[in-house]
């Protein structure tokens, strides 16, 4: 990859950001738009549908050219700068990973309390988050993404998590 591109954070109108991925895909602008499924009940119809797993946002890896590209167009609000390119990087990781896999991976509302752990083995290796102590379910894993202060939430088996931080009174 080109050594001037850089993550940005593209807001997009409501119920835009399907429209602002395809056109940044067609122009091969490198974009990501993660996205969940759900089931919906129409009229005694049950019916699958893909949501976006962060509403209003879309986020594009590419150069100022690409970022004022999309801008432009009708289906955006504006876009936010990222100073920490590796933390994005990272976040952004775990989010894609999670959200391909298997398990049901849904939006959360971004913690303020709660136990970092990382995940010790088992298919989501490596993957670092925090656990929902509120709810005091720990088995579901909260992937954050700090620049939008939003989050995901990922079931996972218990077991699987080894703790990072020490639990504060």
């Amino acid at each position: 990859m080109p050594h001037d591109h850089r993550w940005y954070v593209i807001r997009t109108r409501s119920r835009h950001e399907a429209r602002v991925h395809e056109i940044a895909t067609a122009e091969d602008a490198v974009c990501f738009f993660p996205q969940y499924r759900v089931l919906r009940v129409y009229q005694h119809r049950k019916v699958h549908r893909w949501l976006p797993m962060f509403p209003g946002y879309v986020f594009l890896y590419g150069d100022l050219d690409a970022l004022y590209r999309l801008d432009r167009g009708t289906h955006t609000v504006g876009f936010l700068m990222v100073e920490d390119q590796r933390r994005l990087h990272d976040e952004l990781c775990q989010i894609d990973r999670a959200a391909q896999s298997e398990v049901p991976c849904e939006p959360h509302p971004e913690l303020r309390h709660g136990v970092m752990v990382r995940v010790s083995s088992g298919p989501f290796q490596g993957m670092q988050g925090m656990v929902d102590a509120r709810l005091r379910r720990p088995d579901r894993l909260i992937l954050q993404v700090g620049i939008l202060g939003q989050a995901a939430a990922l079931e996972i088996d218990a077991d699987l998590l080894e703790v990072l931080e020490p639990v504060e009174a």
